[in-house]
């Protein structure tokens, strides 16, 4: 009877261990919308929308785009292929940049938090790119391209 109760014990441990530590992937194909504020039709808070497409297992292409607001309506985007891991990726202007901005994928939502030891964060500017968490607003393979206008995406 002791040998059982300490194997049961063994084998919940382990599962709350080992759950704990894998997260549960997370296909993050679809768009995510972040809606600003909007009072005598001008946005006073920040704004953006993020667009994912699996490509495979490890890579998703990415589209994001941010604006913070009245009255500059100061913006950033970036479209890149990053590697995907643990339902997170994480993007940095160049290898050697000393900031960088993660995407955390959870079901229904991305979150953006922002790393860096230059408080203009990330050559987008000051108060551009705050830590926000953008809602899921469609999960349809989305198209992924920049601003401007060229041949190709995914």
């Amino acid at each position: 009877m002791k040998n059982m109760f300490m194997l049961a014990a063994c084998i919940s441990f382990n599962s709350i261990f080992l759950s704990a530590q894998i997260p549960v992937f997370i296909d993050p194909t679809g768009t995510y919308t972040l809606k600003g504020d909007v009072k005598n039709n001008r946005i006073m808070t920040t704004s953006g929308e993020i667009r994912v497409l699996m490509i495979d297992s490890e890579n998703i292409a990415i589209y994001f785009f941010i604006a913070k607001g009245y009255p500059g309506y100061e913006s950033a985007s970036f479209t890149d292929t990053l590697h995907y891991t643990e339902n997170k990726v994480e993007y940095k202007i160049s290898s050697d940049a000393d900031c960088s901005i993660m995407f955390s994928f959870r079901h229904g939502e991305a979150e953006i938090t922002q790393t860096y030891s230059d408080p203009q964060g990330c050559d987008f500017g000051k108060g551009i790119l705050t830590s926000s968490v953008f809602e899921k607003s469609s999960a349809e393979k989305p198209v992924i391209k920049g601003m401007q206008k060229h041949d190709g995406g995914y």
